[in-house]
């Protein structure tokens, strides 16, 4: 298997930032290594052995894999595969919510949805438990 199975390395840790929902401030506080660089990845720029290491502990990736998705192992030399897909099963609420909004910004221009809190239905006068007003009143009617 060649590294062309692999995602880039940009696709591979931006991937990964979408499953955690880290933004691109806090990859730049947990890894030390700067937005910018993180778009010269995007647009094909090298990356050093010593900032795969550091990106792979921070986000919590396996090493072997992150040097060969970067080009600096091959897979047969460490025995890896391709990256399986993602079973959707195993994901947490968090990351699903995660990627849906992920996915709505994006098709929306990075105008998502809007989520309201329990306080803004209350104020609104709904209930958050039971059935909105709109329902009741026309089942009242």
């Amino acid at each position: 298997m060649s590294t062309q199975d692999f995602p880039s390395w940009y696709q591979y840790v931006q991937r990964r930032l979408d499953q955690l929902d880290m933004s691109t401030i806090a990859f730049e506080d947990k890894t030390g290594v700067s937005r910018t660089r993180l778009h010269g990845w995007k647009t094909g720029g090298a990356v050093r052995p010593d900032i795969v290491r550091v990106v792979a502990e921070a986000l919590d990736l396996p090493i072997l894999q992150a040097f060969v998705v970067a080009g600096f192992l091959k897979p047969d030399e460490v025995g890896q595969t391709a990256a399986a897909p993602i079973d959707p099963m195993s994901l947490s609420n968090d990351e699903i919510l995660g990627e849906v909004r992920r996915r709505m910004d994006a098709a929306e221009g990075g105008a998502g949805p809007r989520f309201i809190s329990r306080e803004e239905i209350e104020a609104a006068g709904e209930d958050v438990v039971t059935t909105p007003r709109r329902a009741r009143s026309r089942r009242e009617a």
